[in-house]
């Protein structure tokens, strides 16, 4: 029998490298727009003659076309849909994403449960006191990332902490769209689209807030770009960063006058994902290593920057905010840094070791 891979174009997916500079300029922008809306709540004089805007929320929404194209290509890698056991292969790819994501956001819940940091919480700001504190059930349910189906109220210890679930969620879903990517093609991921959009436009009520399928419509942009077949890459990279400071100003002034800001992302999504496989990557040198570096630690960043952010400006108001400043750049890079090297890349190898023991390497079949 004819592997299912064989029946659609080669070309899927091979817009994008291994190590894509323009996903990892992405990846920095959309780490950026979090860690500076979250860093207006310190200034409310700026916020508000900002319009208080939503770049936090956009960032988020980046990360999910990300995460979306930057696994499909690793399942393409994998040669995920040639696999004869694919349960076992799914299996596999579940091990990874585990050991990729629970140890730093475990670490992180714990810390920030314990050092009791309620300006984070979600689904609304508020004291401790008036919602009980974090209790022993908002730790266990945060500790397991599953706290938008947790029973109510939906409350993450860290504001961050919110996307966590959806992209856990995510992962159970994104190796079906990747066989459907390869197997039926562009045409198939735009009807999953579509139909994504009618079920988002259900999720609207409060139970549903952070709900994964209200989210669907920004993640599958990133299937949609890994299922164009592109001739030709004949746009110049720089156009990726303007696009990307333009529809973020685009989406806060909507969404800020309008509402229902997560409208507004679904077809700055849509766009993202149509417009990246037409990119020439960014060209190696000081500009890329630094985007490649920031996004490598960019999930410690994502993470602890908030927890910095509680620390230098609120736990110590007295200090001069210069040094409050610093407190909060060394509080974000100094353990997103060693997170990476003495958490995240053990758990990565180890990952990998189980998921190579549920699947052994030498029985997978090349990658194309």
């Amino acid at each position: 029998m004819q592997p299912a891979a064989k029946s659609v174009p080669k070309a899927t997916g091979a817009s994008f490298g291994k190590d894509s500079t323009n996903l990892d300029l992405l990846r920095t922008f959309a780490v950026l727009f979090v860690v500076f809306r979250h860093l207006l709540y310190e200034n409310p004089t700026l916020e508000k003659a900002l319009g208080m805007p939503q770049f936090g929320k956009f960032g988020v929404l980046l990360f999910f076309v990300h995460t979306s194209l930057v696994l499909m290509l690793s399942l393409q890698r994998q040669g995920f849909d040639t696999y004869a056991t694919p349960i076992k292969h799914y299996a596999a790819f579940v091990t990874r994403r585990v050991f990729r994501i629970y140890p730093l956001s475990i670490l992180v819940v714990l810390l920030a449960a314990f050092w009791f940091l309620p300006y984070g919480i979600y689904p609304q700001n508020y004291d401790g006191a008036s919602t009980g504190g974090v209790t022993p059930q908002v730790i266990v349910g945060n500790l397991l990332l599953v706290q938008n189906v947790w029973p109510k109220p939906e409350v993450s210890v860290l504001g961050p902490l919110w996307s966590l679930p959806i992209e856990i969620q995510m992962y159970l879903v994104l190796p079906f769209l990747f066989v459907a990517a390869r197997k039926w093609g562009l045409a198939a991921i735009c009807v999953i689209y579509v139909a994504s959009l009618g079920v988002a436009a259900t999720q609207s009520g409060a139970a549903y807030t952070h709900s994964m399928f209200k989210f669907a419509p920004c993640f599958i942009p990133g299937v949609i770009a890994f299922a164009l077949t592109v001739k030709r890459r004949s746009l110049p990279w720089w156009i990726l960063p303007i696009f990307l400071m333009v529809t973020v100003v685009l989406h806060s002034a909507v969404s800020t006058r309008f509402g229902r800001e997560i409208l507004v992302g679904f077809p700055i999504c849509l766009a993202l994902g149509v417009l990246l496989p037409y990119l020439q990557d960014l060209p190696h040198g000081t500009a890329a290593r630094v985007f490649q570096t920031i996004a490598k630690y960019s999930y410690g960043i994502y993470l602890f920057h908030d927890v910095a952010r509680t620390f230098a400006f609120q736990y110590l108001q007295d200090i001069p905010f210069p040094v409050r400043f610093a407190i909060f750049l060394v509080g974000t890079i100094a353990p997103s840094v060693a997170a990476f090297h003495w958490l995240e890349q053990p758990f990565i190898k180890w990952g990998n070791d189980f998921a190579n023991r549920i699947v052994p390497r030498q029985k997978r079949p090349a990658a194309e």
